[in-house]
């Protein structure tokens, strides 16, 4: 007896130990579990649960830009008269940081998510983006007397994009001009100079883009300051813009009927199509009935701000 009682002591003494370890890695896994914030313990829940809805898709960009139709609505100022909006961007530099936190959500938008989107919302983001990126390249030179002041103003890549460091340029010709094919967008693209078109005070969005749009096209063409129907001469001063990128406007446009006796070209048809379209009635009408010779106003690249 006393041989075998000191055989099984060795043994049950090792299981004993063996039992105490693994309860007390138990307690202490129970007490880390307990300790675990109640938010991750749910996030950890949704992770597995298949009971729960799909999880929300995470935007850094609101779908309504919100954030940035209230900066605008801050620093677009109607000018005495009936001139154009202005900018005024000392009152924007009072908020920069609010203008580059929805330039950093611009940046972190995911490039799948973004690309799932419907084409609208696409392109409304990336014309905010470049005319938002445009007023924090004014602020990073202000006081400046005009953007062509600024060194690479539209080739330097500096902005991130939707993952993407890319310019204004590739913005505008790459990622707007080359897979939309949509003109109108030359009235919304506003580089900071008193020639483009005035910069409109409410962020675009994809449920009212193509009124949006429209809007600011009427504004473009009936801004005298741009655009004249001349009547005196019959002449048509219009806008660089149009001879820049004429051959945007051509799909649209390009067959559009001449005045009778009217042999024009297809970037006549165009112009006359575009103008028809968005001029005050009285205009068009004329422009429609009598033939008008086309002639282009000198670009005036002097910064947009208020006076």
């Amino acid at each position: 007896m006393p041989e075998r009682r000191c055989r099984w002591a060795p043994a049950w003494t090792s299981t004993i130990r063996m039992i105490r370890m693994i309860l007390m890695i138990l307690m202490i896994l129970m007490i880390q579990l307990a300790l675990m914030p109640l938010s991750a313990q749910g996030q950890s829940h949704k992770a597995w649960s298949t009971d729960d809805p799909e999880p929300r898709e995470t935007e850094p960009v609101d779908q309504d830009h919100a954030e940035l139709t209230s900066l605008l609505q801050l620093c677009v100022v109607q000018t005495p008269g009936s001139g154009p909006p202005r900018v005024d961007y000392q009152r924007l530099a009072r908020h920069r940081s609010e203008l580059q936190a929805y330039l950093a959500g611009l940046g972190a938008l995911d490039p799948a998510q973004f690309a799932d989107w419907k084409p609208n919302r696409r392109l409304a983001l990336l014309i905010n983006a470049y005319n938002a990126f445009t007023l924090e390249l004014i602020l990073d030179h202000y006081p400046v007397a005009s953007i062509r002041d600024i060194p690479e103003a539209w080739t330097n890549p500096r902005w991130l994009l939707v993952g993407e460091t890319v310019s204004l340029d590739h913005i505008e010709n790459e990622m707007i001009r080359k897979k939309f094919k949509e003109p109108r967008i030359h009235a919304a693209l506003v580089c900071a100079a008193n020639g483009c078109p005035p910069l409109y005070d409410e962020a675009f969005t994809a449920e009212k883009l193509s009124a949006q749009l429209d809007y600011q096209c009427r504004r473009f063409v009936r801004d005298e300051d741009l655009n004249r129907l001349q009547r005196s001469d019959e002449t048509l001063r219009i806008s660089q813009i149009f001879e820049w990128f004429a051959d945007d406007f051509a799909p649209r446009w390009g067959k559009t009927p001449l005045p009778a006796g009217d042999t024009g070209t297809v970037f006549q048809r165009s112009i006359v199509g575009f103008f028809a379209e968005y001029m005050r009635p009285p205009d068009r009408s004329h422009l429609r009935q009598r033939p008008v010779r086309i002639v282009f106003r000198e670009y005036d690249w002097g910064l947009n701000e208020v006076r």
